[in-house]
């Protein structure tokens, strides 16, 4: 189970910086 997760977050790592760059962004904004 674990090593699935390890390998899915290895493959979504770009995908995963994108979302949490997007969330950072929200947050800036609504303070």
């Amino acid at each position: 189970m674990l090593d699935a997760i390890s390998a899915y977050i290895g493959k979504s790592a770009f995908c995963n910086m994108f979302l949490l760059e997007v969330l950072v962004s929200c947050l800036l904004e609504g303070t």
